[in-house]
């Protein structure tokens, strides 16, 4: 019954996502209104090995998206202005470090202050001793005097102790072997976002207390596709420090979008071990047309093209379907002029997120209800699950304040294959 979702509206509301970032109506030059409300900073708490004995490095890296930030207009720039401070705490609530700053953005454009790919990245170092730390960290708007908030905890290792270790993991830009903390890339709930042709390395420590030699070995192993292994390696080290720095180099030509676990194990001689277990959601950027599979991807954009093209394009040759492909886009692509694509790279991390969470027996997530709506509006503003007992089935309402529109799903033969059972204008 809700199956035929007309060309047109499903552009609007695809197109909606991009247009309300890049081309606002009214730039006067006043206060400018950030789009998002929410917390415009995240904050990491990483945990490195040191050199000294008996310490460990605590690496704190403070992100701050300017599309949610509040800028202001001075002149010919956008200017932002804000107080941030981290306080860490041991296990009994001692404040044991403490560091106060002050940071001025200033942006040529407005577009800029919009774009939700911009992030401030700021790297901090502290020394301590093993154990567990917690930190609060605050961010405060200068003019408004607005203030945001993140506080964490996190158990450091005692790598002295262990004999061997592996630290957390970091991202920095293309094949980087320089010092451990340059270059390093942003990323948000373990997902990174990277250009198809630079690619970026993963970066992390070894551990070793005695520099005796460790063999050590990983895998990129795809979370979704029945675990299978991408990318690996094993080699013996010999330590000349105790700590080495490791960097594994991720192409887009060798590793596809998707959510992987890179796996990593150190082995002692004495049989001592540690392992790391980081999940990594990659997303790429200035995809080139040769990287699509381009019989895949026209199918997965069947809720966005036109009817009339939908049967044309079955007859077409592989090279007639590229062609298509790339007109398609191009005609659609909200910064003509520049290498990325928004739109297209908006529409396909769409389906990849669909395929991980929506995924249902051997259905691919994007062709289930639920994969579809999120494909042609994206992440719902408000997504509830109803309560549901014997006689209810589960059900999941999404709300759309942007485009209006209310989406309810139900889950009738209790098996997880959300069916959508009703769609509402939300009547202004």
């Amino acid at each position: 019954m809700f199956s035929h979702y007309s060309f047109k509206n499903n552009i609007i509301a695809l197109i909606l996502f991009i247009s309300i970032y890049l081309f606002p109506d009214n730039c006067t030059g006043q206060i400018l209104v950030i789009q998002e409300s929410s917390n415009p900073f995240n904050v990491y708490f990483l945990n490195f090995p040191s050199e000294t004995p008996g310490s460990i490095r605590a690496i704190v890296l403070v992100q701050v998206s300017y599309n949610k930030m509040r800028f202001l207009k001075k002149g010919d720039m956008y200017v932002a202005k804000y107080e941030f401070s981290i306080e860490i705490t041991d296990g009994n609530d001692n404040i044991v470090e403490r560091k106060y700053w002050d940071q001025e953005f200033a942006l040529q454009s407005f577009e800029e202050t919009l774009d939700k790919n911009e992030i401030f990245l700021e790297h901090l170092e502290f020394d301590l001793k093993p154990g567990i730390y917690r930190y609060y960290a605050e961010m405060t708007d200068t003019d408004s005097r607005k203030s945001f908030y993140r506080r964490d905890s996190k158990v450091f290792p005692p790598y002295w102790v262990e004999i061997v270790g592996i630290s957390d993991v970091v991202f920095t830009e293309g094949r980087d072997k320089n010092a451990l903390f340059d270059n390093l890339i942003p990323f948000k709930e373990e997902e990174i976002k990277i250009d198809y042709f630079q690619g970026f390395s993963i970066r992390f420590q070894l551990f070793s207390a005695d520099l005796k030699p460790v063999e050590f070995s990983w895998r990129l192993i795809n979370f979704m596709k029945n675990k299978e292994i991408l990318l690996s390696d094993s080699s013996m080290l010999e330590p000349t420090t105790h700590t080495t720095n490791i960097s594994i180099f991720i192409s887009g030509e060798e590793v596809p979008a998707g959510t992987y676990i890179l796996y990593g194990l150190i082995k002692h001689p004495s049989g001592r071990k540690s392992e790391v277990l980081p999940r990594i959601k990659i997303t790429w950027i200035n995809l080139p047309i040769s990287s699509f599979d381009i019989n895949a991807s026209l199918e997965q954009m069947m809720y966005i093209l036109p009817d009339k093209d939908k049967n044309q394009i079955k007859n077409m040759s592989i090279e007639e379907k590229r062609s298509y492909f790339e007109n398609f886009w191009n005609t659609k692509d909200p910064t003509p002029g520049t290498k990325r694509n928004e739109l297209m790279e908006e529409y396909f991390r769409r389906v990849i997120y669909t395929n991980e969470l929506f995924s249902f027996v051997n259905q691919p997530g994007w062709k289930t209800d639920r994969g579809r709506i999120f494909c042609i509006y994206g992440k719902p503003d408000r997504r509830e699950p109803v309560e549901f007992n014997v006689q209810q089935v589960p059900q999941e309402i999404w709300t759309y304040y942007t485009a209006r529109k209310i989406f309810t799903f139900a889950d009738n033969n209790r098996n997880g294959d959300y069916k959508l059972i009703s769609e509402e204008d939300i009547i202004r």
